[in-house]
């Protein structure tokens, strides 16, 4: 999605959660880890391909109800957020500080599919989309936010989606991986009441792909073998500290 194409060459454009991967096109970025931390490794100077710098790098707790972004109000003439708000406890704090200090921007989550889809962090694991996850995201005329916990409460026959048949989907259309929403002026959303509304909506998703038995059979036989191949191999995806590290919500960091 070229969401940027009419944006002005010289506009000032805010990555927000750009740490690991900061925009190409962002003077300036808002993250909790501190400039001389981006892209998970130390940095204590500026590269020729950065736009923004350390002047220009805002280090901010999104999960603080009083967090801000030390700008005026409309200060950037866009906003970028990717991969950030399902991971936070309050979504609503870090959204809210975006619609205030920029005129325009994208905002971009896994979506639906891919969070109750088994085994997307790790092939072998029977965990449903990404374990450090908070949220469920839709695109209904607006961000809604579903509690994923209570979405994938109950039976997993009814809401678990296998991973081959997540793979089918999206080779046929790249764009169910994602939610994409463009927005002006204010970031329109709602949070949903956890309950039985997120489990109705995970129960209806899953039953709308008509996912055969032997998908779900077939999943299970490929699983399987990964997790006997693992154990005989000694592999532990999940043993390094960056893994343990990127396996926690945002809200639950020790920020000591």
């Amino acid at each position: 999605m070229n969401y940027l194409g009419k944006v002005p060459k010289r506009a000032r454009i805010l990555d927000a959660g750009g740490w690991a991967h900061p925009h190409a096109e962002a003077t300036h970025v808002a993250d909790l880890y501190p400039w001389e931390t981006r892209s998970g490794r130390v940095q204590l100077s500026s590269s020729p391909a950065e736009k923004f710098s350390r002047s220009t790098w805002y280090q901010v707790n999104f999960c603080d109800a009083n967090m801000r972004i030390p700008v005026p109000d409309k200060y950037f003439e866009f906003a970028v957020c990717t991969q950030t708000l399902e991971d936070l406890r309050c979504p609503n704090f870090l959204m809210d500080e975006l619609s205030r200090v920029a005129k325009a921007g994208y905002v971009e989550v896994p979506s639906r599919l891919a969070e109750q889809t088994v085994g997307m962090s790790d092939r072998a694991s029977t965990f449903q989309g990404y374990n450090h996850h908070k949220w469920i995201i839709d695109f209904e005329g607006q961000l809604v936010f579903y509690d994923k916990d209570e979405s994938l409460y109950g039976p997993r026959s009814l809401h678990s989606v296998p991973r081959r048949s997540f793979e089918a989907i999206v080779a046929a259309d790249s764009h169910r991986q994602n939610v994409e929403y463009c927005w002006v002026d204010r970031i329109s959303y709602r949070i949903c009441e956890a309950g039985d509304a997120a489990r109705d909506k995970a129960f209806a998703f899953r039953a709308s792909l008509g996912i055969s038995g032997i998908d779900v059979a077939l999943d299970n036989a490929i699983r399987f073998s990964r997790r006997v191949r693992d154990t005989a191999i000694g592999r532990d995806p999940w043993k390094s500290a960056s893994m343990r590290l990127l396996s926690q919500q945002y809200s639950t960091l020790d920020l000591s």
